[in-house]
């Protein structure tokens, strides 16, 4: 892994010291396994390798659980999907502790930069009492 985050790459030296990289490796590919700022730092870093006739080429991977990759070609993305059906399974294990004792309540919050989708489909999957939905939250 030659980095990992959030930033995008933007300044002449982020690009270069990219380069640098992956001639140093004598990399023939890289494959980029990630959400949305991830695959535009993709898509960057391949043009740029092109334009300088580098052996380097990129693939990119849409993985996210946030649910923001979808178009014709990717229904769903795998990290979402897999998010879920873990989530779901562990939900499912807590309601049977809660169903045996009868006398507690058990709150699950689960992960999400900002919509609910996992929330959602984890309720649909496990149909709880009660599931809180962000942004039916904030809108109320």
């Amino acid at each position: 892994m030659i980095c990992s985050g959030r930033d995008k790459i933007e300044t002449p030296e982020q690009f270069q010291q990219a380069e640098d990289i992956v001639n140093r490796l004598d990399l023939d590919g890289l494959v980029v396994i990630d959400g949305d700022d991830s695959n535009t730092n993709a898509c960057l870093l391949g043009e740029y390798f092109r334009g300088r006739n580098l052996k380097t080429r990129i693939i990119g991977c849409p993985k996210t659980i946030d649910e923001d990759l979808k178009c014709k070609e990717v229904p769903t993305s795998f990290g979402f999907d897999t998010a879920c059906k873990i989530y779901s399974e562990m939900i499912g294990n807590a309601m049977t502790d809660a169903r045996s004792t009868g006398k507690y309540y058990h709150f699950v919050r689960l992960m999400g930069r900002v919509a609910s989708h996992i929330t959602l489909e984890c309720a649909l999957e496990t149909h709880p009492n009660v599931a809180l939905i962000g942004e039916e939250v904030a809108e109320k």
